[in-house]
């Protein structure tokens, strides 16, 4: 049955990506192989990645959980948002909001195989169903929805013709973007928020930031349409 298990967790975490990529009619500008090639990206950072952790935190793995320690090792997660700079800007081409969810849509499916793969893997082989994998499988959804606002949110920050006075909203929404995984341990370790109240926390994270990511999208667009009025 462990088996029936695997194909259900993971038809539940990746059977969102098919569908946002087959009928949301990006395919249409958006090949599947830009989105592998921001994958390529990705994996690149996460080499990177734990270079630095091995680095800076080579012995300093405790039993008991370190706010401090986790928040300087949750900066290296900054590589990401450097990662997703450089595939937006010089790896791919097009139009940018295209780019921008190529790029969010190919580190989000690196991701959810990366992060998730491995213990869908074990469900198939363990003796027992635990719910902990539904958990999972929902929550690589979630990664979607967030890797694109991400994206979203670093292509706006590198513009030049946006107003200073954004500069601030834009700064905080990144480093709150950088920071994901280390709000989601405290609220794991000191708040104890665990189980599927850890799920919800997460989706209304995702929920917030994606609403985040409009409303600067937005901005951008009534700032290019008062350009095009000021130039007519």
């Amino acid at each position: 049955m462990t088996f029936f298990h695997f194909i259900n967790c993971a038809a539940l975490a990746y059977s969102p990506y098919f569908i946002v990529y087959k009928y949301s009619g990006v395919s249409e500008y958006c090949s599947i192989w830009r989105c592998l090639r921001a994958s390529g990206i990705y994996i690149i950072t996460q080499f990177i990645k734990m270079l630095i952790l091995a680095t800076c935190f080579p012995d300093l793995e405790t039993d008991e959980y370190n706010g401090l320690l986790d928040f300087f090792k949750t900066l290296a997660d900054g590589i990401d948002a450097f990662g997703l700079h450089f595939a937006i800007t010089y790896f791919l081409t097009g139009r940018g909001e295209y780019r921008v969810f190529a790029a969010g849509f190919g580190f989000a499916i690196a991701h959810s195989i990366a992060a998730y793969g491995a213990s869908f893997l074990g469900v198939a082989r363990a003796t027992a169903f635990h719910p902990m994998y539904l958990q999972l499988a929902v929550e690589a959804g979630f990664d979607l929805f967030f890797y694109v606002a991400f994206a979203a949110v670093i292509w706006l920050h590198g513009r030049n013709d946006f107003s200073p006075r954004y500069r601030s909203f834009f700064l905080f929404t990144t480093s709150v973007g950088v920071l994901r995984s280390f709000i989601f341990n405290t609220l794991y370790h000191s708040f104890m928020i665990q189980s599927w109240v850890l799920v919800l926390a997460k989706l209304a994270f995702t929920i917030i930031y994606c609403g985040a990511a409009t409303f600067a999208y937005s901005l951008f667009r009534s700032h290019i349409a008062m350009g095009h009025i000021k130039q007519n």
